[in-house]
């Protein structure tokens, strides 16, 4: 009998301590990153005082995050694919110089710095997410990975809100920043000692030119279809972070009632993005997922639309939060496997769009904050256009393109 492959082997044993430790490193630096932007979204009006800037000044902190996404999201996604671990590594070095920067001064020139330095870092270190599961994880274990890196990237906007909360006064907003700052520190050191380990797939470098690599994805439908459901489905996430408390206050909501419907949102999308992902793709399952996150996704919107309420509203929005962050795990496990060697620029792809989803989206509801039931309306009318993506994206299929093959 002839023997099993050591690639064939490797891939169905169960991944080494080292792997999964990379992966739990990287899923801190994925939390870790989303505090550092987040740090000043529940104190927007306090940091301003505190800094004795505009409150608009201080929107710029979290805003630079997906301006630069959109222009430097791709040369970042084509740089993992040539030099994934020396790529990953220059943007944790950059992330830490960043946070290291908002630890220098307490002045707001020193946080804006550092928060540039840490925006420029982040694709490089966002666009690595299903690089990091394909180069160190077998194909069963990956949707697992991908699952606790999208779970703890979610928990660090917990964080965020957990430690703006408990420093909520003008003269805590630089221990506030010095916690977060630390703790980004941590992470991404930890990751710099992990990356020592070599990938156990596909090496360190893509065989792939950049402008091949990208048209194979552009080319791709399936690879369209995922970008469209994530314009989408980060659209939806930044509209009700940031808009849900003004669209229900003129229905009675006080401002810490809609607070915990933002924070049942943000757990209950942490518990499905851990629980759903891992078993949905050993059933084959995912498209069950995605399905209902559009249809009670929708519902939730329309009821929200003519009944108002708390009673609703800590009901409803924790469900759509549970469905809807539980599915981009799901839809970047489909990109890993359908991408291949391209995984980088393919992510890249898929983040590029939701950054500008999370912004067109959001700045439309905004135009309707004056009329809350046009705007959940329109909110549960983009979710309902997910569905005929759905179909598409089920008749391009989620095996690795030929396209993905011939470019790697």
């Amino acid at each position: 009998m002839k023997a099993a492959s050591p690639a064939a082997s490797s891939n169905r044993s169960v991944a080494p301590r080292s792997a999964w430790l990379i992966v739990i490193a990287y899923s801190f630096v994925l939390s870790s990153t989303m505090a550092l932007q987040l740090t000043f979204a529940p104190v927007t009006t306090v940091a301003a005082e505190h800094f004795n800037v505009s409150v608009k000044a201080i929107g710029w902190l979290a805003q630079i995050f997906p301006l630069l996404y959109v222009v430097l999201g791709f040369p970042m996604g084509f740089a993992l694919d040539r030099a994934f671990r020396t790529s990953l590594a220059l943007g944790a070095m950059l992330c830490i110089a960043g946070a290291t920067l908002r630890l220098v001064g307490d002045q707001y020139e020193w946080i804006l710095a550092g928060q540039v330095l840490i925006a420029v870092a982040l694709p490089l270190l966002l666009n690595g997410l299903t690089k990091v599961a394909g180069k160190y994880l077998s194909e069963k274990d990956r949707p697992i990975g991908i699952s606790i890196c999208m779970a703890n990237m979610y928990a660090g906007e917990l964080i965020a809100i957990g430690v703006g909360t408990v420093h909520a006064h003008p003269e805590q907003i630089h221990t506030a920043v010095s916690i977060i700052s630390y703790y980004a520190i941590a992470a991404l050191a930890f990751l710099l000692i992990c990356l020592r380990s070599k990938p156990r797939f596909g090496g360190d470098d893509a065989a792939s030119a950049p402008l091949a690599s990208l048209r194979s994805v552009l080319a791709d439908p399936f690879i369209r279809v995922v970008a469209l459901l994530v314009f989408i489905g980060f659209g939806i996430f930044t509209s009700y972070m940031t808009w849900l408390q003004a669209l229900l206050a003129p229905a009675g909501v006080a401002a810490d009632m809609a607070g915990l419907m933002l924070l049942g949102f943000v757990v209950c999308g942490v518990a499905g993005a851990m629980a759903f992902p891992g078993p949905l793709s050993r059933r084959n399952s995912e498209f069950s997922l995605l399905w209902a996150s559009v249809v009670i996704g929708s519902i939730v919107c329309a009821l929200l639309a003519f009944a108002p309420g708390v009673k609703l509203g800590l009901i409803g929005v924790p469900i759509l939060g549970l469905l809807q962050l539980s599915t981009l795990p799901v839809v970047m496990g489909m990109t890993e496997r359908r991408a291949g060697s391209s995984a980088g620029i393919a992510s890249a792809v898929v983040w590029v769009a939701g950054n500008a989803g999370g912004t067109a989206i959001s700045m439309a509801v905004q135009g309707m904050i004056g009329h809350p039931q046009v705007a959940f309306l329109f909110m549960g009318a983009v979710i309902a256009t997910a569905g005929p993506l759905l179909l598409r994206l089920r008749l391009a299929g989620v095996k690795k393109s030929p396209l993905m093959v011939a470019a790697g």
